[in-house]
């Protein structure tokens, strides 16, 4: 599958996971337990293959240079958000504010990618390496699931 249609994927698979969380309440604690490691699993599997396999075909070029390193202080960010929002009590109203907070940025982030750095990408990366590349992402995303798999 090419990146592209890989990493789109991905993003859709989030998007659900916040919409799922989104519809709990406070007294469903394991339900939001369970869809938060979830999203957190799919999170770090998605920015950690980003960052491995995708970005650094990226982030030399001067199209895209600056959008990339953007992308990884955005990831960054959604990990310390991660691990304050794993710190917090599921069943609280401050938990799903996090929790929403998160998902803002993650939208943020899709949409920059999806919008700026898939077509520059589409223009600075030679076609026939778009297969590949997906390879490459989906082995670095198993491979970060199954590490973090608990």
């Amino acid at each position: 599958m090419n990146v592209f249609d890989l990493l789109r994927q991905d993003h859709e698979r989030v998007r659900r996971i916040f919409s799922e969380l989104a519809k709990t309440q406070g007294g469903q604690k394991l339900a939001r337990q369970e869809l938060f490691y979830e999203l957190k699993r799919e999170l770090l599997a998605h920015s950690h293959a980003e960052e491995k396999a995708f970005y650094p075909k990226l982030v030399d070029k001067p199209p895209t240079h600056d959008i990339i390193e953007g992308g990884i202080n955005e990831h960054r960010q959604v990990e310390t958000l991660l691990n304050r929002i794993e710190a917090m009590p599921v069943e609280t109203e401050e938990w799903m504010s996090a929790v929403t907070d998160l998902d803002q940025m993650f939208e943020h982030h899709i949409h920059e990618e999806e919008a700026e750095v898939f077509p520059k990408a589409r223009q600075l990366l030679p076609n026939d390496q778009f297969d590949p590349l997906g390879e490459q992402v989906k082995e670095v995303e198993d491979e970060e699931k199954r590490r973090t798999a608990h």
